[in-house]
C-alpha cells in the first residue's frame, strides 16, 4: 500500500469516528435512559430516594461511558497523526534528480539569474526577470532547488507590499506548477489531521446532551485523559492500535465496569464529579 493510500485510511478513521460520535451516544442513552426513568418514578422511593438511586445510575454508567469514550478519543488522535505522518512523507518525498547535465547547466543559469537581479534597474524589472526565469523551468527537482533559493531573492528585490505580493505569486505559481494531485491530496489531508488532534468528540448540542444523560460525570466526555490521569483505578487501559472502537453493536448490554461500595464512591472522585473546576483550568475547558 503506498504512502498515499495509508494516508487516506487512517483519515478515513478519523472522520468515522467523528461521525459516529452522534450514533455512539444515542446507544448509550437507549442504554441508561430507560433505568433511570424507572429510578425516578418508583413510588417504593421517597423524592430523594428516587433522585439518589437515578443519580447512582448516572454515576456508574457514566464511567463506563467515559472509559468508551476514552477510547474512541485515543483513536481518534492515533489515526490523525498516522495520517499526519504519512501525508508528510509524501509531500517530502525525495524528487529524483535531472542527470548530471541538466543540473549542471542549471547552477549556472542559477547564478546568472541572481546576478542579473542584483544589477537590475528597480524591483519590478527584477522580479520581470525572475519570472521569466521561472516559466523556462521543466523539471520538479530544479523547481524545487528554485523555491529553496527564495529567501535569497526576496532580500535581493526587496519587501515593499508591492513587491511581497508579486513574490509570493511566483513562489506559489512555482509550488502549484510542479505540485502533483497526489501531493495536494496529502497536503489536504495534513492539515485536516492536523486540525483534528485539537478537535473535541463532543461538541456543541451534543456535549449537552452527554450532561442531560449522564448528569455531573458527562462534563468529562471531552477530558479523559486529565479524568483517568487523575483516577488511574478507575481506568480499563488505552486503546490498543487495530482495537476497533468506532464500529457500535446493534445494542449495548452494559455491564459497569466500576464497583461502587455500599458506602458509596470515593470521595476524591464524588469531588471531582460534583466540581469539575477542581481540575487544573489548563486541563477543564
Amino acid at each position: 500500500m503506498s504512502k498515499i493510500e495509508q494516508a487516506r485510511q487512517h483519515m478515513e478513521k478519523v472522520h468515522g469516528i467523528r461521525s459516529g460520535t452522534a450514533s455512539f451516544l444515542l446507544h448509550t442513552k437507549n442504554a441508561v435512559t430507560p433505568q433511570v426513568t424507572a429510578a425516578s418514578t418508583d413510588p417504593n422511593l421517597s423524592s430523594e430516594g428516587r433522585y439518589q438511586k437515578a443519580q447512582e445510575i448516572r454515576d456508574r454508567y457514566g464511567f463506563d461511558f467515559l472509559q468508551r469514550a476514552h477510547k474512541r478519543k485515543q483513536a481518534f488522535i492515533h489515526h490523525a497523526r498516522k495520517a499526519a505522518e504519512f501525508a508528510d512523507a509524501v509531500i517530502y518525498e525525495q524528487l529524483p534528480k535531472p542527470d548530471e547535465e541538466k543540473l549542471r547547466r542549471f547552477e549556472g543559469e542559477l547564478r546568472n539569474i541572481k546576478t542579473e537581479i542584483r544589477l537590475a534597474a528597480n524591483p519590478q524589472r527584477a522580479i520581470q526577470k525572475l519570472n521569466e526565469f521561472v516559466a523556462k523551468l521543466d523539471d520538479p527537482y530544479i523547481a524545487d532547488q528554485v523555491r529553496s533559493e527564495f529567501s535569497d531573492f526576496i532580500t535581493m528585490i526587496g519587501t515593499g507590499e508591492a513587491e511581497k505580493r508579486e513574490l509570493s505569486a511566483i513562489y506559489q505559481g512555482l509550488t502549484q506548477r510542479f505540485e502533483t494531485e497526489e501531493v495536494r491530496e496529502a497536503r489536504s489531508i495534513l492539515e485536516a489531521a492536523k486540525a483534528a488532534e485539537n478537535t473535541d468528540l463532543f461538541f456543541g448540542y451534543i456535549a449537552d446532551v452527554v450532561v442531560e444523560i449522564l448528569g455531573d460525570t458527562g462534563k468529562f466526555a471531552n477530558q479523559t485523559e486529565q479524568f483517568f490521569a487523575e483516577f488511574p483505578g478507575l481506568s480499563n487501559g488505552d486503546y490498543v492500535e487495530g482495537e476497533d472502537v468506532d464500529t457500535m453493536p446493534p445494542k449495548i448490554e452494559y455491564q459497569p465496569v466500576v464497583v461502587v461500595r455500599n458506602e458509596g464512591l470515593p470521595q476524591g472522585v464524588l469531588d471531582a464529579i460534583k466540581k469539575p473546576r477542581s481540575f487544573s483550568p489548563r486541563t477543564i475547558r
